[in-house]
């Protein structure tokens, strides 16, 4: 079972990449809602309060957040792959 929280974009802003300082990274930043429609109401009732932040070193990725919109955030167990599943390392080359 997961939990989704719809959120809007309030930030998007720019830092220095801590691994590599001669790069940036671009933070969203995303609260939960809690005004406006009714349906926005409805989720603020459930969930009256969060955050989510996170640092985008891809435009593409990045290109998926404008601020002033609402997304849903899924939050679910990241569950390992049974070991049947799990692709094995190639063999080493002569």
């Amino acid at each position: 079972m997961g939990v989704r929280a719809k959120m809007v974009c309030n930030e998007i802003s720019e830092k220095i990449n801590w691994s590599n300082s001669d790069k940036t990274l671009q933070v969203v930043k995303l609260n939960a809602v809690s005004d406006g429609s009714k349906e926005n109401k409805a989720w603020a009732a459930a969930s009256p309060n969060g955050s989510f932040e996170i640092q985008i070193d891809n435009p593409e990725a990045l290109n998926q957040f404008k601020v002033g919109k609402s997304y849903f955030v899924d939050i679910a167990e990241a569950v390992e792959a049974p070991p049947e599943v799990i692709v094995p390392d190639p063999p080493p080359t002569a």
